[in-house]
């Protein structure tokens, strides 16, 4: 009977991960879709700093 619990147990979280996963990768990607534009940033202000005479860190 612990072995039928346990069975149960185990696909109600396959069940679950399986409905979670693909929100989560979805999510994960909208927010990596603002990540290069935020590196491109930085990367301008590195240059102008480079203009201005003083090194970034």
């Amino acid at each position: 009977m612990h072995n039928l619990k346990a069975l149960l147990f185990g696909l109600l979280l396959g069940l679950i991960a399986v409905i979670a996963l693909p929100f989560l990768i979805f999510k994960s990607i909208n927010e990596n879709r603002e990540f290069p534009r935020s590196m491109g940033n930085i990367a301008e202000t590195k240059k102008e700093k480079l203009k201005d005479g003083y090194e970034p860190i």
